[in-house]
């Protein structure tokens, strides 16, 4: 009997093999390397594992490698113009577990089977790639698997594919504002909220919210994606699907952050920047054991001038390179750091520019789909529910945000409902004492500044946070 190990050999060994594949290539030779039983690995998961509850994630997790695998194999074949052969293996997945991999694997089908120009098959294919190979699996989060059953089961051909090509470009959109962090530029983040949510956070009290998007201090939040492309919203009554976010900003020490947000009886700067690291969101990778992180994956938000239609990332901005690199452990001289941020912002801009033209190709799509036929409406409406609250208003850019979002049915049990303050909410299934790296206590504060400052180190958090009063100049107001 095959060993655990082997068959994930024989499962992770197909993506290598496609790097390097050429079109003289033996394909009954791949194939067979392809070609694997599935009832050896339900054998091997019967037999070696006791509980039934591991045998089901074990089984789970190969097969969405073989989803994944499927995909690469389907890949192939339509490149080399094998269509019923590929079309023999998208008939194969079994769909109550591999929904995005089929769906991608089904696009990609009747993206070849357009014969289209190789050009855009050129285009498609760099695209593709890059998609594929970020996290398949994350982003059912995101995206619900019925809305592309509904697109499969449309009768016009030319919508199916425009709908599903559309959908592609939603997770090129995911794909590219993931912020993935580093160990040097982009390593954490903050929260700022009022001194006595913090101190719950702080102590293990409570978690952080994501809460539902109906009461943002935007007024034009989830509205500008539709604004942008003269977009009708389309509202399902009976779906009862709703969004939930949390909000973070790489401004860690920011006086207009802690006048804004976390204010105290509407008193500004009477709240804490929470910083924390990395490891507070998983990751956008195509590696199952990844999957089982509990956290979510953190996006950047893009801010947008309705009128030009003229984006930017948010991001670090300058003067945190100065401040952080100016002194201390990591002093470095100022060309060193304007050579920095120049490189810094040079990556940010090139993810613009990428940006912008799946912005243009988006418009060009629904500009080509008659959006009076309220189904096509409709699932414009759904398609774009995963990133419409990642576009903010230009207005907004001084704050540099990311979020955390969720998508799900109010019915959904993780939702919880507080009537007193009309609000429903999610609660982040990770604590966020074990991820702190800095807790920047508000202006306002001062006097409460030590006791605040010796009731975290008590804590002795895992992290072993830096608590600071921030030194932002502010006139205190009695």
């Amino acid at each position: 009997m095959a060993s655990k190990e082997k068959v994930i050999e024989n499962l992770t060994y197909f993506q290598d093999e496609l790097e390097s594949i050429d079109n003289k290539s033996d394909l009954m030779d791949l194939e067979e390397k392809f070609t694997f039983s599935e009832d050896i690995l339900k054998e091997y998961v019967k037999d070696h594992l006791k509980s039934e509850g591991d045998r089901a994630v074990e089984y789970r997790a190969a097969q969405s490698i073989i989803g994944y695998n499927k995909l690469l194999f389907i890949r192939l074949l339509l490149k080399k113009k094998k269509f019923k052969k590929a079309k023999e293996i998208l008939e194969s997945f079994d769909k109550s577990i591999n929904h995005i991999t089929y769906f991608q694997s089904y696009l990609a089908y009747i993206f070849y089977k357009n014969k289209v120009s190789d050009n855009l098959i050129d285009k498609f294919e760099a695209t593709f790639d890059k998609v594929i190979k970020s996290s398949v699996w994350n982003l059912e989060y995101f995206i619900n698997i019925s809305y592309f059953e509904e697109i499969e089961n449309l009768d016009n051909e030319d919508d199916k594919f425009l709908l599903l090509i559309f959908s592609f470009l939603v997770l090129r959109f995911l794909y590219l504002l993931n912020v993935e962090f580093d160990d040097e530029i982009e390593r954490k983040v903050a929260h700022f909220t009022d001194v006595n949510v913090a101190r719950l956070l702080v102590n293990g009290k409570t978690q952080i919210r994501l809460s539902s998007t109906e009461f943002m201090n935007d007024p034009k939040e989830g509205e500008l994606f539709f604004d942008i492309f003269g977009l009708k919203k389309f509202r399902d009554e009976l779906n009862y699907e709703q969004s939930f976010l949390a909000c973070f900003t790489f401004n860690h020490n920011s006086l207009n952050q802690f006048r804004l947000y976390g204010k105290l009886e509407e008193k500004e700067c009477t709240g804490l920047s929470l910083v924390v690291n990395k490891n507070f969101f998983s990751k956008m990778t195509n590696r199952y054991d990844d999957q089982k992180s509990k956290g979510l994956p953190l996006f950047r938000c893009v801010y947008i001038d309705p009128i030009s239609k003229h984006i930017e990332l948010a991001k670090r901005n300058k003067f945190s390179f100065y401040q952080e690199f100016s002194s201390g452990e990591k002093a470095k001289s100022q060309q060193e750091i304007e050579d920095m941020w120049i490189s810094y912002n040079e990556k940010i801009t090139k993810t613009e520019k990428v940006l912008s033209k799946i912005l243009m190709d988006m418009e060009v799509i629904v500009s080509e789909l008659d959006l009076e036929k309220i189904k096509l409406l409709k699932h414009i409406n759904h398609l774009i529910q995963p990133i419409r609250f990642l576009f903010k208003h230009f207005a907004f850019q001084e704050e540099q945000e990311c979020r955390i979002l969720e998508i799900c049915s109010l019915s959904d049990t993780k939702v919880e409902a507080d009537f007193e303050s009309a609000k429903t909410y999610i609660n982040y299934p990770l604590k966020i004492e074990d991820y702190l790296t800095n807790v920047y206590i508000g202006k306002a504060l001062e006097k409460k500044s030590v006791c605040l400052t010796k009731e975290i180190l008590s804590l002795q958090l895992k992290g072993n946070p830096k608590v600071k009063l921030t030194d932002n100049p502010f006139r205190l107001k009695e």
